[in-house]
């Protein structure tokens, strides 16, 4: 039997942009298998070799389906296919930080102006 162990961030299968995520195959074929092969679903060609695959900065083109295949000196056994997505909620909420960030400035700036204005103006009518 082959199982995949993913070893992530905070969420099993959906994995913040820019992070790291690690698969790992697990195989209790007897012989011990000697080879692991990785694929992504709907991919021609193999995307890894070795028990586990990581991907060090992790982004939407990353996310999909994904199984392991272990092989021995008997043959080979294909594990179940783990789903690993992207989220991009941390892109957003910076996006709007940034947004309420700038929009404070803007509104302090002309605030600042205005007062400068309106005390000049009372200078210029006490002289």
């Amino acid at each position: 039997m082959l199982n995949i162990l993913q070893r992530a961030s905070q969420c099993p299968s959906a994995e913040i942009e820019g992070d790291s995520v690690t698969l790992i195959c697990s195989s209790d074929l007897n012989p011990p298998a000697l080879i692991f092969i990785w694929f992504k679903v709907n991919q021609s060609s193999s995307v890894r070799s070795g028990k586990s695959f990581s991907i060090s900065s992790f982004n939407s083109s990353h996310s999909g389906r994904y199984y392991c295949e272990a092989q021995n000196k008997y043959g080979s056994e294909r594990s179940a296919s783990v789903s690993v997505t992207v989220q991009v909620v941390g892109r957003l909420a910076i996006l709007y930080i940034s947004i309420v960030i700038c929009g404070a400035a803007v509104t302090i700036m002309m605030l600042l102006i205005w007062c400068r204005r309106t005390q000049r103006k009372a200078q210029l009518i006490v002289h």
